[in-house]
């Protein structure tokens, strides 16, 4: 994810001057600043100094704060970037904004050479960056707050000769939430649209940018299934003359709590027009605002009040709440009158054989021409989109219709499978028995690898986490934040979770400014700080995360992701799987004292080739004598989509009970190797009486695999594995039941050899809400020597 610009150097921070007077290269000065006198800025002495609150707030010691209007703002004195925007005590829930220079559609790199009080009085905030760029460019950037709404203006300056085509505009970072584009709604593909505004709300927090004249144009790339691009903005290309600036660009950033329109309001300076609301409207209702003339989509307002106040002009409106169905269209004039949505209600209790309650996750899919049911992106009470998360008895509206329903507990149990009927008003009650069926005594399931709202990409706060982790049947997870260290133990002991979940206090080293990957550290000290991640070396970066605290305690190094673009370790270092030692040979940044490296991705859980292909690295580096242990997770972000648990890895450490786990013991067994990945297999191999991790002798040993699936996972194929060749595979159909493969073979070892066992199907895993799932698995290694 990108939260700066792409390079960044140290700042040289002197006193305050008039910007007139900033010097920069090529003979350039600062455009005249903005005339303000209602903005102070000040330089902080730490974070506890700006009034916003939420896990959104970037702000650091020396970092400058801007306040005016009620309005409060923080910029990066290291980047030049916005990073905080709120309400005076409220909520921050901006991640940043970059002023930035296109050329074409290309975002320049640019490099920060000041940031600092500028004008009369010191009313606004100067940045000055150099874009790398031939000719020149230098991008002056004031920002100031002006009766509570952010203002940006940026000039482009030159003094070469030649004149020069750019676009001046931003890249808004405001989360992993849908964009909302006035004229079109929320964006969901890829292309550019025009509208009044841009805007977002997610968890309370509400942004609307626009432009004081004209349509803002924003660009998005194509989406990944679980993430919403960012917009990147600019309306013109501008002509820089030889020697001189472009126009000034000025972009408004305003804040609201709660809805999309109270932001857009909040950018007008005209007179509203103020509509009745009804009363008696469900929770988290909603008015959607359509322009009468074309039905152009204009805003969502909070219903929960007693009026909606929009510009003069013709609306029509409808009433909208998470698990309703939609109320009709109205005349706004008529809104009060207008009809409620209508809702049924959806009861369950989900217990396993035997009477005990257990959590759940609960699938729901229309059918019969009934649209799949919505939540809402923002989760309501643990359901999100058309997936509960349940961890009690409960209910949720859901709009009239008929549906299927799918509850699981994960790979260990039985499904329960109902078609219903809901009617508006009525109610229909699930009575769900799971069965605990996949024998993994011994075995504790485990996520390495989930995100929440500490981090900037993962809006799903710490209770709804740890019930999605409950109820998907994972009963180890490790909260890995971008750069934050994380404790879910809170968040466990309020939902009474402590039965079935335990977690580790760990940390996602996001690497910025030289990108080299993103690393998993656990365990961490509660409270403790993330381990160092900027601008540092993969040796030095493995080195710090062994010192962090607890000292006493032995960590897991998780090498993530490691061939997914711009974030994978592997990819970044150009790994040569056919010659390791090669590539350590060329490569003087290269490190491979991982304990572990995620082989097995939860974006890949529908395209198992790509998780061969980091198979096959893996094999390559255990040929080369490296014996980091290979996982699976999930790398949840958001509730749906990045189904927790979807992978996950089986971890044998004797006892697993939740209630009574042993952290030690846990990570001691996964840099040990002692863990088998699962999405919906559970394979095990045993060479000569030794499992995954430990070492064999050489000769002749009698390799035995087993495979075990619930009733509704599909298995069509085993292997063994010798040193990355196919030592025997036996295709299905197999045994039905629980346990599909209970095989011996005989092999001749040779010293330096490793062993593996892996299960696949080819039936699709519909349970879960993304398609092409196919279940897979595999062991860790068993050593030869």
């Amino acid at each position: 994810m990108r939260l700066g610009v792409a390079a960044m150097v140290a700042l040289a921070l002197g006193c305050s001057r008039p910007a007139a007077q900033v010097e920069a290269g090529a003979g350039t000065v600062a455009p005249d600043p903005p005339a303000v006198n209602d903005t102070s800025v000040s330089r902080l002495g730490s974070r506890d100094e700006v009034p916003l609150a939420g896990p959104r707030v970037e702000a650091r010691s020396g970092d400058w704060m801007l306040r005016g209007g009620g309005s409060v703002a923080v910029v990066s004195a290291a980047r030049g970037t916005i990073v905080d925007f709120g309400a005076d005590g409220g909520d921050d829930g901006l991640v940043a904004i970059d002023p930035t220079v296109f050329i074409g559609l290309d975002e320049m790199t640019s490099v920060v050479e000041a940031v600092e009080p500028a004008g009369a009085g010191g009313h606004a905030l100067l940045v000055r960056r150099r874009v790398v760029s031939d000719p020149p460019i230098t991008l002056w950037t004031y920002t100031t707050i002006e009766d509570g709404t952010l203002r940006i203006e940026s000039v482009a300056t030159t003094g070469a000769e030649a004149a020069l085509a750019v676009t001046l505009g931003e890249v808004v970072a405001w989360g992993n939430v849908p964009t909302w584009v006035e004229g079109l709604g929320l964006v969901k593909e890829k292309g550019s649209w025009a509208g009044d505004f841009i805007a977002r709300s997610s968890l309370g927090v509400a942004y609307a940018l626009a432009l004081p004249h004209g349509h803002v144009v924003a660009r998005f790339g194509k989406p990944l299934a679980g993430f919403h691009e960012w917009p990147r903005t600019g309306e013109v290309v501008e002509g820089i003359p030889s020697h001189g600036a472009s126009r000034r660009r000025v972009v408004l950033l305003t804040q609201a709590k709660g809805s999309i329109g109270a932001a857009a309001n909040a950018l007008r300076r005209a007179q509203l027009d103020h509509f009745s609301l009804p009363t008696g409207v469900p929770p988290g209702a909603q008015v959607e605002v359509v322009r009468c003339e074309g039905s152009l989509p204009y805003a969502r307002y909070d219903a929960r009040g007693t009026d909606v106040s929009l510009p003069h002009g013709c609306w029509r409106a409808r009433l909208v709440a998470p698990g309703y169905a939609p109320g009709a269209w109205t005349p706004v004039e008529s809104l009060a009158k207008a009809p409620l949505p209508q809702a049924g209600t959806l009861r369950w209790r989900v217990h396993e054989k035997g009477g005990a309650d257990l959590p759940a996750r609960i699938l729901v899919r229309g059918t019969g021409g009934t649209p799949d049911p919505s939540w809402g992106e923002d989760p309501m009470d643990g359901a999100a989109l058309d997936v509960i998360h349940a961890d009690g008895d409960d209910h949720v509206p859901i709009p009239p219709g008929r549906y299927h329903v799918t509850v699981s507990h994960g790979f260990e149990y039985t499904l329960y499978e109902a078609d219903v009927t809901v009617a508006a008003g009525q109610s229909v009650e699930l009575q769900a028995e799971l069965e605990h069926v996949v024998d993994t005594r011994g075995w504790i399931s485990a996520d390495l690898h989930v995100h929440a709202v500490p981090s900037p990409d993962a809006p799903a706060l710490l209770t709804d986490r740890v019930r999605s982790l409950a109820a998907s049947g994972v009963e180890v997870a490790v909260a890995t934040d971008h750069n934050v260290v994380t404790d879910y133990s809170l968040a466990i002991r309020e939902r009474g979770l402590g039965r079935w979940l335990a977690s580790i206090v760990g940390d996602e080293v996001t690497t910025r400014g030289v990108p080299l990957g993103h690393f998993n550290v656990f365990p961490l000290a509660p409270g403790s700080e993330p381990v160092p991640f900027d601008h540092i070396a993969p040796t030095a970066l493995v080195a710090s995360a062994r010192a962090a605290p607890p000292t006493d305690r032995a960590k897991v190094v998780q090498l993530n992701h490691p061939r997914m673009g711009s974030i994978g370790y592997l990819e970044l270092l150009h790994f040569d799987p056919r010659d390791v030692g090669a590539w350590r040979a060329r490569s003087p940044l290269s490190e491979t004292d991982f304990d572990a490296i995620e082989v097995f991705n939860g974006d890949h859980y529908a395209d198992i080739p790509e998780v061969e292909r980091v198979m096959r690295d893996w094999y390559a580096l255990m040929d080369a004598g490296v014996r980091a242990t290979a996982t699976g997770n999930s790398d949840s972000h958001k509730l749906t989509y990045h189904e927790c648990g979807v992978p996950r890895n089986m971890v044998l450490v004797g006892d697993d009970d939740p209630s009574r786990f042993d952290e030690r013991a846990f990570v001691d067994a996964v840099r040990a190797g002692h863990v088998v990945v699962s999405s919906g297999v559970f394979v095990r191999i045993d060479v000569g009486g030794h499992g995954p991790g430990d070492t064999v002798g050489a000769g002749d040993q009698r390799v035995h695999v087993t495979v075990d699936a619930p009733p509704w996972v599909d298995v069509s194929k085993v292997e063994i594995v010798r040193g990355g060749e196919t030592l025997h595979t036996w295709n299905g159909p197999f045994a039905h039941g629980v346990r599909r493969l209970d095989a011996t073979v005989s092999a001749t070892l040779a010293p330096g050899d490793w062993v593996i066992s892996i299960a696949r199907g080819d039936g699709e895993m519909k349970f879960l809400p993304r398609a092409g799932a196919r279940p897979f698995g595999f062991t860790n290694a068993v050593w030869v020597k």
